[in-house]
């Protein structure tokens, strides 16, 4: 799900000498820690069509499935586990950007 800036193809990176691929890993790991505000946006455009997906075929909001959830009124399906699981992606994304765009 995660879109990182740059990819390095594990060929090419066998290839290089040992510093040249420890450079490449850390960068990478570095990306993927602070991605930019293109790639969270890219994220979040994909986590919320899912959502909208998930929101759709069941036929109710997000809000609406929590409760009917806690009330028992639905089961905890697979589908359901992955509709909560983007929810908690897009909480946690949201939160990072607050915390990003107030530093």
């Amino acid at each position: 799900m995660a879109t990182l800036a740059r990819g390095v193809k594990l060929s090419e990176l066998t290839a290089t000498s040992a510093q040249d691929r420890e450079r490449q890993v850390k960068r990478l790991f570095q990306d993927a820690l602070t991605p930019t505000e293109e790639q969270i946006k890219k994220q979040s455009e994909e986590i919320n069509a899912k959502i909208r997906d998930f929101e759709r075929r069941y036929e109710m909001p997000s809000v609406v499935m929590r409760q009917n959830l806690l009330e028992g009124k639905i089961k905890e399906t697979a589908d359901i586990c992955s509709w909560l699981i983007l929810l908690k992606l897009r909480n946690r994304l949201d939160a990072y950007r607050n915390k990003t765009s107030t530093q």
